[in-house]
This record gives C-alpha cells, sequence and structure tokens, in this order.
C-alpha cells in the first residue's frame, strides 16, 4: 500500500531496544522463551541511524533493519540474566521463562550499518548506563539481590507452576490491568 501510494517512503524494522531507565517489573517478560533470538539495539543508535537518514538521499522506497549487529545477538535469557545483574539481582533459572515466542529475533543490518553508520555501543556498554541508573540503590539491591529473587521469582507464572504452586502475583497483575481497562473503558461513558 505504501509503495503504489507514490510517496517517498522509507520503512525501518527495529531490532529490541529497550530504555535504559529502569522500569516495572512486568510478568510479561517471563512469557518469552528462554532461548529466543534477540538483538539489542541502543536507543541512542537507533536515533542516530533514524537522524542519519534524513541526508541520504538514495533511501526512497527502501526498507531497513536498524539492529545491533553480531556483536549485540543474544537468546532472551542470557538478556535477562544481564538485565538483572546490572540492577544487582541474582541470575534467574530457566523454570522461570515460558515458551512463547515473540516477534522478535537477530537481524540483518549490515546493509542500514554501510549506510547509516549508527551502530556505536554494545550490550555491554548499556547494561553499564543502566547501572549508573540506579546509583546507590544499586549497591542497596545488590546486598538484598539474595532475598529479593524470590520476589522476581514470583512474578514467573512458568516458576510457579514448575515448583508446584499457585502463581499468584501474575494472576493478581492480570486482574489489577483488567480493572485498569474496565475503568478506563467506563469513564469514556461517562
Amino acid at each position: 500500500m505504501l509503495r503504489e501510494s507514490g510517496l517517498d517512503t522509507l520503512v525501518f524494522r527495529i531490532a529490541m531496544t529497550p530504555p535504559v531507565a529502569p522500569g516495572a517489573l512486568s510478568p510479561f517478560v517471563f512469557d518469552m522463551a528462554a532461548d529466543m533470538r534477540v538483538e539489542f539495539t541502543h536507543p541512542k543508535d537507533q536515533a542516530l541511524g533514524i537522524v542519519n537518514s534524513l541526508v541520504v538521499d538514495e533511501l526512497a522506497g527502501r526498507t531497513l533493519c536498524l539492529g545491533g549487529g553480531e556483536r549485540n545477538r543474544l537468546r532472551y535469557r542470557e538478556f535477562m540474566n544481564m538485565a538483572f545483574a546490572a540492577m544487582g539481582l541474582p541470575e534467574l533459572p530457566r523454570s522461570a521463562f515460558g515458551d512463547s515466542l515473540f516477534m522478535t529475533d537477530w537481524v540483518d543490518s549490515e546493509q542500514s550499518q554501510a549506510i547509516l553508520d549508527y551502530q556505536r555501543r554494545n550490550v555491554s556498554q548499556y547494561f553499564d548506563e543502566v547501572a549508573q541508573e540506579l546509583g546507590a540503590a544499586r549497591h542497596l539491591i545488590k546486598r538484598l539481590g539474595p532475598a529479593l529473587n524470590p520476589v522476581v521469582l514470583a512474578h514467573s507464572r512458568h516458576h510457579a507452576q514448575a515448583e508446584g504452586k499457585e502463581p499468584r502475583l501474575p494472576n493478581a497483575y492480570r486482574a489489577l490491568v483488567t480493572a485498569r481497562r474496565a475503568l478506563k473503558a467506563a469513564k469514556s461513558y461517562l
């Protein structure tokens, strides 16, 4: 449809690009398959690629994959354990993760890198930034890490099921999300 419109277009397919600022832990992050392939890209690198595209004329009508390159290709569990380590938390067991595959994979970003020259940062640099963002709280979390691990694992329905327990926190989270959506829908009718 875009191509048929006659407009000059450029489509980016963007690899996994999480924010640097830590967010709230959602049970959703545990639904993904531990061995699923993910390619990390730093948000600043994605932005640089997009900005650089504004001054390159021969991109009209193309689709480019923006990714972090070969050095930033990981398995999901490896990425998540790096994230938890950056926050000062211990590694999570395989049982914490589900088996759902999501629309993510390693991407071929050689062409976009050759044209846009945007890949500057690797996943280790990103997690250094995440650790810095936490500041002094990271040292406290690191000391409490082993005690916090059960709290983190409580977010995983998969781990609860592997332990033969009822996944209380994910169920409560799902109920809260449903209630919020219902309230939002009700407000639109009032």
